[in-house]
């Protein structure tokens, strides 16, 4: 409703300071009040009624599920058309965030695509080059002839320390 949390909490609920441990510890209707008048926007009469209802330190004066949703809050136009207003904001807010993120995937999408054709057209023209396909065939005969030396090695090794 108004934006603004009573206390500083982590994703994990835990307290991010002393003071706002002190401040549940010490709750009072005079804290509330200085609290709803200092931090938090209020947002019209029925707004402010309702959270010092909700938020009130007697248990009794804080009412019940029923008289919470027979509140005043719950019927007024103004405030009908507050929420509304804010919620057709935030939907063209979100819209817009969306298409901006589309753009970038669409971007990447062209780019990644364009990368690969590039790459294929550089195999693509390496295969065609004689000496490319030379030199391809060359290095794979050198790393072959690399994988049998070692692999020679360690056959010798290993006949050495069965006859140990």
């Amino acid at each position: 409703i108004t934006g603004k949390s009573l206390f500083n909490t982590d994703r994990n609920e835990d307290f991010q300071s002393f003071e706002d441990l002190e401040k549940l510890g010490t709750w009072t209707d005079d804290v509330k009040d200085k609290i709803l008048e200092k931090e938090i926007k209020i947002h019209g009469k029925p707004v402010e009624s309702m959270l010092k209802q909700l938020l009130s330190f007697d248990p009794e004066k804080r009412g019940t599920v029923q008289s919470i949703l027979d509140h005043e809050f719950f019927k007024s136009q103004q405030v009908i058309g507050d929420l509304k207003g804010k919620i057709e904001a935030d939907k063209e807010k979100h819209q817009i965030e969306v298409a901006t993120l589309k753009g970038k995937i669409s971007k990447l999408s062209e780019n990644d695509i364009k990368q690969r054709e590039e790459q294929a057209k550089e195999v693509k023209e390496n295969l065609d080059n004689p000496n490319a396909r030379k030199e391809i065939v060359s290095l794979q005969e050198d790393m072959l002839l690399g994988i049998f030396q070692s692999v020679s090695k360690n056959e010798s090794s290993n006949i050495n320390l069965k006859v140990k």
